[in-house]
């Protein structure tokens, strides 16, 4: 987000976010930040992060923006749209959860029956 707001010539300001992302049902990012004007901070039409537009024209401009934090809203409804086909990638998420755990391995120097013992139960663990 730091790249695309220097592109625009922006300024970053030290405002604290919060960030809104909605369930499985797709809200929209005019109900979620609770105003009908957003704008569309990062992201393309598949996904993306939306502002209040009071809160990005501050931003812009330098001035500091309402009080408490700024809201985002991220918007992923049309990651699961479209041709049924496009969800076959979740076939692939037990497998990439166990490569997960393997490099999240914890260090261990000199405890090569530690490491090895993590490694065999990790792949026990892992899909068949």
């Amino acid at each position: 987000m730091e790249r695309a707001q220097e592109r625009r010539g922006e300024r970053q300001t030290d405002a604290e976010l919060e960030l809104l992302v909605h369930g499985v049902g797709g809200t929209t990012p005019e109900k979620m930040l609770g105003d009908p004007r957003t704008v569309r901070i990062t992201g393309d039409d598949t996904a993306a992060v939306f502002r209040r537009a009071e809160d990005a024209e501050a931003g812009a401009a330098g001035k500091e923006p309402r009080d408490g934090p700024v809201q985002e809203a991220y918007v992923w409804c049309n990651l699961t749209s479209g041709d049924s086909s496009r969800a076959l990638w979740l076939l692939l998420l037990p497998f990439m959860v166990v490569n997960l755990a393997h490099w999240m391995r914890p260090a261990a120097a000199g405890r090569h029956r530690t490491v090895r013992l993590y490694g065999v139960l990790v792949r026990l663990a892992a899909p068949p």
